[in-house]
């Protein structure tokens, strides 16, 4: 009986032994590893109509390992002058490829232990507070996620691109606040100015230029 049940125990382990390793050959080999595969992907999405219809240019680039594996630009720089994308000058308005860095920037001071994710984020502003009648905390998690509550997020003020102008982040911040009226963490909206508030409080916090010195 003991014998049976000791061979029965043994062949699950080796089969649980085989499924752990075969789910580790699937998470090992998942991804691009070819740089034609993703050339074959990258042109079959650019040279779709109803993208070639709305996009001027692109530059396309897939990094792997710390490498470059593929990069490739589409369309027109300058579509007047017939001028193609060039991967490697073109250059793009950052836009929300910025988030990356302002929340690298808040979770840099999260593991220095100078700010805390789940805390109330009016515990960070020094001089304003925003409209928060839920009874919710809005922390800096909910800014990072899109999940503020906010009225609407998106000022004009912040639609002006006038090279030219440049507006202070205190000004900005405290001048175009929102007001919380949907619990913080219960409804997605995707969120500008969450991420202004961010910068706003890695400013506070940090008390230097802390991009310059921790991120490049």
């Amino acid at each position: 009986m003991y014998r049976l049940l000791g061979l029965i125990l043994l062949i699950l382990s080796l089969i649980a032994i085989s499924m752990t390793y075969g789910v580790e050959a699937k998470m090992e080999s998942f991804g691009p590893t070819d740089s034609k595969e993703v050339e074959r992907f990258a042109d079959q999405f650019f040279n779709r109509p109803q993208i070639q219809d709305k996009l001027a240019g692109a530059a396309f680039v897939v990094v792997k390992d710390d490498q470059v594996l593929f990069k490739k630009g589409y369309g027109y720089a300058d579509v007047e002058k017939k001028r193609s994308v060039d991967p490697d000058s073109t250059v793009f308005r950052m836009a929300s490829v910025s988030k990356v860095f302002t929340s690298t920037a808040v979770m840099q001071l999260v593991e220095q232990n100078k700010i805390d994710p789940n805390t109330d984020v009016q515990a960070y502003l020094r001089d304003f507070n925003i409209s928060n009648k839920t009874g919710k905390k809005l922390t800096l998690d909910h800014l990072m996620t899109h999940m503020t509550g906010f009225d609407y997020p998106d000022s004009l003020f912040s639609a002006d691109r006038s090279p030219e102008k440049h507006y202070p982040l205190d000004d900005f911040v405290k001048q175009t606040a929102p007001n919380i009226v949907h619990n913080p963490g219960e409804m997605y909206r995707y969120d500008n100015y969450a991420f202004n508030l961010q910068g706003y409080i890695v400013q506070n916090i940090s008390g230097v230029p802390f991009l310059r010195k921790n991120g490049f």
